[in-house]
């Protein structure tokens, strides 16, 4: 029951139990058939007051006032339970059940292929006719043309039994070397996956050992050239001084990657380093300058906390300024920059008969 309704119920009780003044009669007059101040009737009629007060509550805005405006929410339908939620909610709801269901259906396609495919490798086994005939083909047509084949070569056999024995030969040679093939594909794919367009032309013809040993040779390099290439980094980042986050890592990376591309040659890591720092304070220089155009914007950009180093570090250089400039004068010309005494009225006549 809603906050709303049970204060309904509520008031409908109270103004029961107060004799209800809208169902009470005047002073004097006789009640009307089936009202009055009978306590039981007023109780059903309280309690039927409730229900309906209950009822309205719980209707929907457009129920309750047929085309209300939009109160953002939307009804759905989990299962058994239905209820009112916000609108994008209910968007992602549906949009996760529309995905559910084409995992579903993927499922049982995939499913359904490898039920399929059982089933073939069965039929071709137990019934190569009725195989042929659904996947297509012409069991007889087939059968013929491999009978065609069998009384050739037996022919061929008899007649020219060293072309046979030639044929049988370069086919266990192209069985073979497949086999050589499919035995060190792992190790060729690494050794493409590691140096891509650098890795060396005809390497499938060489042995699965001689593959390893190089392979290993080149993960060796790699790391090495990598461990490298790490510190050097560090050291360009920490020599130039920019902030200890992985963008800048990834910044330098990325001139040093690009320069690689475009030049065929390495960038060493200080010069990335360098560049990285320039490009960066120069889009500071040009945000701070488009701030300082607006003196609240600027304050509001650098914070109290750096604006507050700023004037510290401003008051010490004015200081030492000064400092500098006072030391760097001589006695006399100190002691002629001391403020004068004034002259009493005894030395003031002196002063003016000299003059």
């Amino acid at each position: 029951m809603s906050e709303a309704a049970a204060a309904g119920a509520a008031s409908n009780a109270a103004a029961t139990a107060a004799g209800n003044p809208g169902n009470s009669t005047a002073p004097g007059a006789k009640p009307a058939p089936g009202s009055g101040n009978n306590p039981g009737t007023n109780a059903r009629a309280g309690a039927q007051s409730g229900a309906q007060n209950q009822s309205r509550e719980s209707q929907t805005p457009n129920d309750q006032g047929g085309g209300a405006a939009d109160d953002g929410l939307e009804e759905v339908s989990l299962g058994s339970v239905k209820g009112r939620i916000p609108k994008d909610l209910a968007k992602a709801i549906k949009e996760f059940e529309r995905g559910t269901q084409e995992k579903f259906r993927d499922v049982a396609s995939l499913r359904k292929g490898a039920q399929r495919a059982q089933y073939l490798e069965q039929l071709a086994k137990q019934d190569p006719e009725r195989f042929f005939k659904e996947v297509g083909g012409d069991f007889y047509s087939i059968a013929e043309e491999r009978l065609a084949k069998k009384y050739e070569r037996d022919l061929l056999a008899k007649e020219r039994p060293e072309l046979v024995q030639l044929e049988d030969t370069k086919a266990e040679l192209q069985r073979v070397r497949q086999a050589e093939l499919a035995a060190k594909s792992d190790v060729m794919e690494q050794i493409k996956d590691l140096m891509g367009a650098d890795a060396p032309e005809g390497m499938e013809n060489q042995p699965r050992p001689v593959l390893e040993k190089f392979l290993a040779h080149q993960k060796q390099q790699y790391e090495t050239l990598q461990s490298n290439t790490s510190r050097e980094m560090i050291e360009a980042w920490q020599e130039t001084g920019l902030p200890k986050h992985p963008y800048f890592g990834a910044l330098m990376s990325f001139q040093m990657l690009s320069h690689s591309r475009k030049t065929n040659s390495a960038l060493p890591a200080r010069e990335a380093a360098a560049k990285v720092k320039s490009d960066f304070e120069k889009m500071h220089r040009e945000v701070l300058a488009e701030k300082a155009k607006d003196p609240k914007g600027i304050l509001e950009f650098l914070g109290e906390d750096i604006l507050k180093v700023v004037r510290q570090a401003d008051i010490a250089r004015v200081t030492a300024e000064a400092a500098s400039q006072v030391g760097n004068k001589g006695p006399a010309q100190a002691a002629s920059q001391a403020p004068k005494k004034p002259m009493n009225e005894h030395e003031f006549r002196e002063f003016m008969s000299r003059s």
